[in-house]
């Protein structure tokens, strides 16, 4: 098959071995997963894991692997289009890298070199040395951590940082979104991890969907005659915590429709806009939103990280590139300075008092015991550092990050069982979202399936239903 020759290169070690010794290899394998497989009952069993495996994971077999057979179709041009576009944006980069390079006497500058980077960077310009595990670093956190200290004094050096930083992105979606192996039928069939996350969430390999910028989506493309379909809960994770641990502050939201990270903001940042909350239709939430911009964003941002175990001394907001040049930065939320953010911490704590106490106290229960059980009966174990009040260590930070993840994955996990179980034709599942492919004139009848499957009460957590958001176009968006 042709395509292996550009996923496969002579770093994979094992290209040279014997074809003798690959296969034994796979022989063992094959026998040592057979075996297991005779004793994973016992083992699910002793853990208390049987029942969740014979009801929530066994029964998504079959509808994983119709996805994973069904595939996504592709639009070639588009995507090399795409290539084409980002080779002559890195080329923009390397000439850039390259001038600077020679400046400081690196002719025949290595791009790809990381020691010749770190040379370029902490010898010959001077900035201070970045380490990763011990070792000089020069990648994208590194080059980043540079971007931030930045000097006025050094400003004529910003152009080579937003060169190597955008390099790096740019790279990233050549190297490993877009070059990815399509069938003869012009469909990926990437394969599927169906629990490839602690939460129990999908992940994708060849290519990495869940990695995937927004900007190359659009090389999923509906053939003609039919459209691309999805349904999208609206806010899962939020509600999910809100109604699991008795946030009354934001049930509220929900239950009244309202803009949940505008009226967190307004919590947070006394913007004095409450008393509007009551009277506002569609529309005037979008214009609430566009005129608080400044703090929406950042309490979206801090909703999520106080969830899953973060503070306002560490929250920071994380980008890819910032940089300029290319336009990077346009796609950066606003940031609030640390004072201002440590005083929404105060106010947040005050708004969310019950919800907070709640899961402190399922926190203490488990420091004790190293397991928690799910809503929807799984028991995990939590054997790393839970660390202090003031400073949560991982176990802390994984299991705030699996009370709303973790039920998230179960519920979509379902709607896609069910969904295969209707032969509704799904093609995806991302994050909170269900996808499928159909002819045009059948995506009524499928979206109003689609919506009731979806829009089910949770007899886990007590039969609440979840609203979800349904688009349908030609492209993943």
């Amino acid at each position: 098959m042709s395509w292996k020759y550009s996923t496969v290169n002579t770093s994979h070690k094992w290209v040279g071995l014997d074809d003798d010794v690959i296969a034994l290899y796979n022989h063992n394998d094959c026998l040592a997963t057979a075996l297991l497989m005779r004793k994973a009952p016992e083992i699910l069993a002793e853990h208390n894991n049987f029942e969740f495996w014979k009801n929530q994971v066994k029964p998504l077999i079959p509808a994983a692997m119709d996805m994973q057979m069904r595939g996504l179709p592709v639009d070639l041009e588009v995507r090399k289009a795409h290539q084409e576009r980002l080779r002559t944006v890195r080329a923009e980069c390397d000439q850039t890298i390259f001038e600077f390079a020679a400046s400081h006497g690196m002719d025949g500058f290595n791009i790809n070199s990381p020691v010749q980077k770190a040379d370029l960077l902490y010898k010959r310009i001077g900035f201070k040395p970045r380490k990763n595990k011990g070792k000089i670093s020069t990648d994208q956190s590194a080059l980043l951590s540079i971007w931030n200290g930045l000097l006025k004094r050094e400003e004529d050096l910003r152009p080579l940082l937003e060169a190597l930083l955008h390099r790096s992105r740019v790279n990233t979606i050549l190297i490993r979104y877009l070059n990815f192996p399509v069938d003869p039928d012009s469909v990926v069939r990437p394969t599927i991890k169906m629990f490839g996350t602690k939460t129990m969430r999908y992940a994708y390999e060849s290519p990495p969907l869940q990695q995937w910028v927004k900007e190359i989506r659009n090389i999923i493309h509906a053939p003609d005659g039919y459209v691309f379909i999805s349904a999208d809960y609206r806010a899962l994770e939020a509600r999910i915590l809100a109604y699991q641990f008795n946030d009354t502050r934001d049930i509220e939201c929900f239950e009244k429709g309202w803009d949940l990270h505008l009226v967190t903001a307004n919590d947070l940042f006394d913007l004095g806009i409450g008393e509007k909350f009551e009277t506002l239709d569609s529309s005037g939430w979008d214009e609430l939103a566009k005129t608080a911009a400044q703090e929406r964003l950042p309490s979206k941002n801090y909703r999520f990280g106080k969830a899953y175990g973060g503070s306002a001394a560490s929250m920071k907001t994380k980008s890819f590139c910032p940089c300029n040049r290319w336009g990077c930065d346009t796609e950066l939320p606003p940031t609030l300075d640390r004072n201002k953010m440590i005083a929404a911490e105060f106010a947040w704590n005050q708004q969310h008092k019950d919800y907070e106490d709640n899961i402190a106290g399922i926190i203490r229960r488990v420091r004790e015991t190293k397991t928690y059980v799910s809503p929807f009966g799984l028991t995990r174990y939590f054997t790393k550092p839970f660390g202090s009040e003031l400073r949560p260590g991982e176990a802390e930070r994984e299991l705030r990050n699996f009370f709303g993840q973790h039920p998230a994955a179960m519920i979509i996990n379902g709607s896609q069982r069910l969904a295969y179980e209707a032969g509704l034709p799904i093609c995806l599942q991302m994050h909170d979202a269900l996808s499928m492919i159909c002819l045009e004139s059948e995506a009524d009848a499928r979206v109003e399936t689609l919506r009731a499957i979806m829009e089910r009460p949770i007899p886990e957590l007590n039969n609440i239903s979840f609203p979800v958001d349904i688009e349908i176009g030609q492209t993943w968006k």
